[in-house]
């Protein structure tokens, strides 16, 4: 199997995407997998080791440009892909698998994409949690509901380049003899996701 995956936009939603591959090795040892994605989640791909590469998506999230992901599409078809699996729900991430002639995509049925997904899974709610629905790609359609369980789950385990982390350490004057927490307070939609914080008068 030699598989593209059109991954998430989202930081977090890409952590969560490793469990997939893990899956995926774990049933198909051989396959390569390859991840298509916007350039700032290329350092979190690059420490699973699933993934054999990241590959830039230059299309802005949001935008259509039917154009431009029609010539992707014509320069990914060169690599020889037998399957894809769509991980965001629109209708216009589904055209790059569809373009580039793979003949097995897979995804949740997300925005009309009748016809472009060819294992077009029914509605993604029937799981709770972002990392079951992921996972549940690599199962039959038909095993999905009996082979995938939150427990069971692979979890993300990102590797760590020493040598980066020790960069990092330097960088930010830190030594590992104290606990350091990073904390990333902002987010690009809802204040439900930002950290806040408020004074009140004693």
């Amino acid at each position: 199997m030699k598989i593209l995956v059109i991954g998430p936009s989202w930081v977090g939603d890409m952590v969560m995407s490793q469990s997939l591959y893990i899956e995926l090795k774990t049933r198909y040892p051989d396959a390569t997998i390859d991840v298509l994605a916007p350039a700032w989640c290329e350092p979190i791909l690059a420490r699973m080791p699933q993934v054999n590469r990241s590959i830039e998506m230059p299309i802005g999230h949001g935008a259509f440009d039917l154009k431009g992901r029609w010539r992707i599409g014509r320069q990914l078809k060169q690599q020889g892909y037998t399957h894809a699996y769509v991980l965001p729900n629109s209708a216009k991430s589904a055209l790059i698998p569809l373009f580039a002639g793979i003949p097995n995509r897979i995804g949740w049925k997300g925005e009309s994409r009748y016809g472009l997904l060819t294992d077009l899974r029914p509605n993604k709610r029937i799981f709770q949690y972002y990392v079951e629905r992921f996972v549940a790609l690599a199962s039959p359609k038909d095993a999905m509901l009996d082979e995938v369980r939150l427990e069971t789950c692979p979890r993300p385990k990102l590797s760590v380049d020493e040598r980066v982390q020790k960069q990092t350490l330097a960088k930010f004057s830190l030594t590992k003899d104290r606990v350091a927490i990073g904390m990333c307070p902002g987010a690009e939609f809802g204040p439900a996701k930002r950290c806040q914080m408020r004074t009140t008068p004693r």
